[in-house]
C-alpha cells in the first residue's frame, strides 16, 4: 500500500506582543450618557501591521448582560489575510497593575473571519454595581489593559539549498 506525505511551503512563525491602556475619565457621565447596549471605543492604535480599538460598554451588549461592563478588542482593518490574535482583557488598580480577578484571556482567534467591527472580550466582563463599589473606581476614573499577542504565519525562502531567508512580510 502506497502512502503519501504532503509538505507544505515552507513558513516561519512571527510572534507580537504589545499592549494598550484605555483610561476612562468621567465615568458616572459616561454610563449616564450612554443607553444600554451602547459603546465608545478608545483612539485606534497600532500594534503588529494592524489597526486595533477598545470597545467599552458600560451597560452591556444585550438584555441579559445588562448589569456588566463588557468590553471587546476590536481589529478595524480589513484585511484579505489571516489575522490570528489573543487579547488579554485586565482592569488595573491604582498603581496600573492588573488585577487578577479581572483579568480575562480569550482562545487564539482568527479576526478575518469575524468581519468587519466585530471583536473578542466579554459580554460580562465585570459586574457594574461591583465595579462601581470597588476601590478601582477612584476619582470617577479607571483603566483596562488589553495585551495583544499576534502571530502570523510568514513564508520563507531557501537559497542555493542552505541558506534559509524570511521573504519580506512584517505581522
Amino acid at each position: 500500500m502506497a502512502s503519501s506525505s504532503s509538505v507544505g511551503d515552507p513558513s516561519a512563525t512571527i510572534s507580537v506582543r504589545a499592549y494598550h491602556v484605555l483610561q476612562i475619565d468621567g465615568y458616572s457621565t459616561t454610563s449616564d450618557a450612554l443607553g444600554n447596549f451602547q459603546c465608545i471605543t478608545s483612539l485606534p492604535f497600532h500594534e503588529g501591521s494592524y489597526t486595533w480599538f477598545i470597545c467599552f460598554y458600560p451597560r452591556g451588549t444585550g438584555p441579559e448582560d445588562t448589569d456588566f461592563i463588557s468590553l471587546f478588542l476590536v481589529l478595524a482593518d480589513t484585511v484579505d489575510e489571516v489575522v490570528t490574535a489573543q487579547a488579554t482583557i485586565s482592569l488595573l488598580n491604582q498603581d496600573r497593575n492588573s488585577v487578577l480577578s479581572y483579568s480575562h484571556t480569550t482562545s487564539m482567534v482568527d479576526f478575518s473571519e469575524l468581519g468587519p467591527s466585530c471583536g473578542v472580550g466579554y459580554n460580562k466582563f465585570i459586574k457594574r454595581e461591583d465595579f462601581e463599589q470597588s476601590k478601582f473606581l477612584k476619582n470617577d476614573c479607571f483603566a483596562i489593559r488589553v495585551d495583544i499577542h499576534i502571530v502570523k504565519e510568514v513564508p520563507y525562502i531557501i537559497h542555493d539549498g542552505s541558506t534559509i531567508r524570511y521573504a519580506p512580510a512584517s505581522p
